[in-house]
């Protein structure tokens, strides 16, 4: 029995193979049924090379054209900080804005410093400021176009010299006396309104003052040349842009001067008067009063 199953497995293993070899047999191509795929070498050619063609001529043609916008573009110049400046109308950065700014609030007048020079001429603020002044009655800050003031005047709350101290070393809080004194003061505002209201308070602003045209015509006039000044004076003649320039006033609220200094070197603004009515009596105080060129 044991022989004949042995026989039984055999003879299904032989076959397995010999089934399995002949499906092998039936799908294995011959070289007659293998064909190579048919191509046309002509026309294929041809079509890819009139292609690359057309594509370099393209992309010729859009370099011409940018190169040609390219050279049509208006020309800028930079300054110093690589900043675009338009040629034909300039955008001024300036907090002035004095070039072609309309919104620029001037105000027609005249400004008498403490020693007695008097300037004439436009007077303004900084690029959207306001005169702002603690009123002590209301104890309250306000804020005032200049367009609505009349007048400011300064008023000496207390002035002294004061001494200088200075401390002996930079860790030790001991100080010695130098044997100089500068002078100290303290101010306070009073502001006339058009309307005839008066403000009273403290206040810190800077007031700027174009020229007149003609007091700067009038100064140049009075004003030295080179020729006529000692060679061995420090003072140099100012050329007509020089006179003409803008000028800048500081009002303090407390304010001290150097070492060495007396009160009447600590100069001050003393009054500011506003509106075209004061323009005339500006340039007739200025004619008789000396150049302020500082």
């Amino acid at each position: 029995m044991k022989n004949f199953h042995h026989q039984v497995k055999f003879a299904m293993i032989a076959f397995l193979v010999l089934w399995g070899g002949a499906a092998y047999c039936a799908h294995v191509p011959t070289n007659d049924d293998v064909s190579p795929p048919k191509t046309e070498p002509s026309q294929s050619s041809g079509s890819e090379n009139s292609e690359e063609s057309s594509d370099s001529e393209r992309l010729a043609a859009r370099k011409r054209a940018a190169a040609v916008a390219e050279r049509n573009l208006p020309k800028k110049t930079t300054n110093r900080n690589n900043q675009s400046l338009e040629s034909a109308q300039g955008v001024v950065t300036s907090p002035l804005k004095r070039q072609n700014d309309e919104s620029q609030e001037k105000i027609n007048g005249y400004l008498t410093r403490s020693d007695g020079r008097t300037i004439a001429g436009q007077l303004f603020l900084t690029r959207d400021k306001r005169i702002k002044i603690e009123d002590r009655a209301t104890r309250r800050q306000r804020e005032i176009p200049l367009s609505a003031v009349a007048s400011i005047e300064t008023e000496i709350v207390r002035e002294w010299m004061e001494e200088e101290w200075r401390f002996k070393e930079n860790a030790n809080n001991e100080k010695y006396f130098t044997g100089r004194s500068y002078p100290a003061r303290i101010y306070t505002y009073q502001v006339t309104l058009r309307d005839g209201r008066k403000i009273e308070g403290n206040l810190s602003e800077v007031i700027y003052i174009d020229p007149a045209a003609e007091l700067v015509a009038e100064w140049v006039k009075r004003s030295p040349t080179n020729d006529t000044l000692d060679v061995k004076s420090p003072t140099k003649a100012k050329s007509q842009a020089e006179l003409a320039a803008t000028r800048r006033f500081l009002l303090y609220k407390r304010d001290k001067g150097e070492p060495g200094e007396t009160l009447d070197d600590l100069r001050y603004v003393k009054k500011i008067q506003l509106g075209d009515d004061r323009l005339d009596e500006g340039l007739r105080k200025a004619r008789k009063s000396p150049i302020l060129q500082d």
